[in-house]
């Protein structure tokens, strides 16, 4: 349908935002079709010296290209920059510290922001063989690149006793430079398959079966924290103290290394769903999908493979529901799932490997109730058993850094 709308908009402390969107057919016949959206937004938070921006711009066409066939292309841009803020530590390794809310710890003026440029874009292709058969395909690319930056607290070496990981009895605090500029995430993502509607002895079936595959790729140059100074070090950069904050830290001297792809992972799936129709109130939901992982994780300081992964999953899916009413709805399911484990960065973790993928399990019951046709009132009880990763500190820990159980 025909769109145009803009949008000015203002926050009580300072932040300004703008937008606008726009759809119209670009034809009579009304089967070529775009939507433009654009947005601009100056960020004003609630803590001081965390002021950003975010650019955004989108674009999406659909074409009936006959009676069977559509294709949809949708493109959109993202651009943010905003300084970060550090988490603030127990005082004295024991006790919360009493500061201004407000406080940014991250506040030094040679601090650069976070930089988060995106690009995703995607075309899909609907085509319909007859009234109960339809072929579908779909094409998907995502990239992230990442300038992430941030001075930070951590420690306290100004007390006797050195505790790691809080602030001084006193508010003192040691002050660390990170910079890990030019990281690349690329997602790329293939699907295709066929969906129909049969009935067999009276009980109708609605399926559908496909094919798909993940390809998933980081790139990443070693970052200032540890970087010629050998694995493990602390890129020390002074002190300051939460309560005075009149410090003046000097920034690290060290540039981040050159940029080397870090991780290889690719998913290819073979995926099978059906629902069946026992009656007009019960339905039975099967599903099952096939997984094959293969992993490859590199050295961020050489680009040399130092961890590899290749291992099949069968993930079963099965539910079931029933109406009460045309308003109310019981459910029951229980799925496996699978999803690929943590990479333990070298120049993070001694320790440096790829987690073992974490195998999801999880049972769900529930009810939806239809207050109307716009509202939906939903209660539910799960249950989900998941691996756990977890930081380990290594003054305290020789055994290893990140750990999965």
């Amino acid at each position: 349908k025909e769109v145009n709308s803009y949008t000015i908009g203002t926050g009580e402390r300072g932040t300004r935002y703008v937008a606008a969107d726009y759809g119209t057919f670009l034809n009579p016949e009304k089967t070529l079709g775009i939507r433009l959206n654009a947005a601009h937004e100056d960020i004003r938070p609630f803590v001081k010296g965390a002021e950003g921006y975010r650019d955004f711009a989108s674009i999406a066409v659909d074409a009936k290209l006959s009676n069977k066939t559509k294709v949809e292309f949708d493109f959109e841009y993202q651009n943010k920059s905003q300084k970060s803020i550090p988490g603030l530590m127990l005082l004295g390794g024991t006790t919360l510290p009493s500061v201004n809310p407000e406080i940014n710890l991250s506040y030094y003026p040679w601090v650069l922001p976070t930089e988060i440029h995106s690009k995703n874009i995607g075309v899909k292709l609907d085509h319909e063989l007859n009234d109960s058969l339809k072929l579908f395909a779909s094409a998907n690319r995502s990239e992230v690149k990442i300038n992430d930056r941030i001075a930070y607290p951590y420690g306290c070496s100004a007390d006797a006793s050195g505790a790691y990981g809080t602030f001084c009895s006193d508010g003192t605090y040691d002050v660390y430079d990170f910079r890990s500029d030019g990281e690349i995430r690329k997602n790329d993502q293939i699907q295709m398959g066929i969906s129909g509607k049969t009935s067999i002895s009276g009980i109708a079936n609605t399926w559908t079966l496909g094919i798909s595959e993940l390809k998933r790729t980081s790139n990443k140059g070693a970052s200032v924290y540890g970087l010629n100074l050998g694995p493990f070090a602390n890129n020390y950069n002074g002190q300051d103290n939460i309560y005075s904050l009149n410090a003046t830290p000097t920034p690290s001297n060290y540039t981040t290394g050159p940029i080397y792809k870090i991780l290889d992972h690719t998913q290819t799936s073979l995926f099978l769903y059906d629902q069946i129709n026992l009656d007009e109130k019960a339905k039975i939901f099967l599903a099952h999908r096939l997984v094959y992982m293969k992993q490859a994780a590199y050295d961020v300081y050489s680009g040399s493979q130092y961890d590899a992964l290749n291992k099949t999953w069968h993930l079963p899916q099965v539910g079931a529901s029933y109406n009460l009413s045309p308003q109310l709805t019981n459910y029951i399911s229980y799925s496996k799932g699978v999803e690929p484990g943590t990479i333990a960065l070298p120049d993070s973790f001694r320790n440096s490997s790829v987690m073992p993928p974490k195998h999801t399990e999880q049972y769900e019951m529930g009810s939806k109730y239809a207050l109307n046709s716009d509202s939906l009132f939903s209660l539910a009880i799960f249950q989900m058993k998941r691996p756990n990763e977890f930081a380990i500190d290594y003054h305290r820990d020789q055994d290893g850094y990140y750990r999965s159980t």
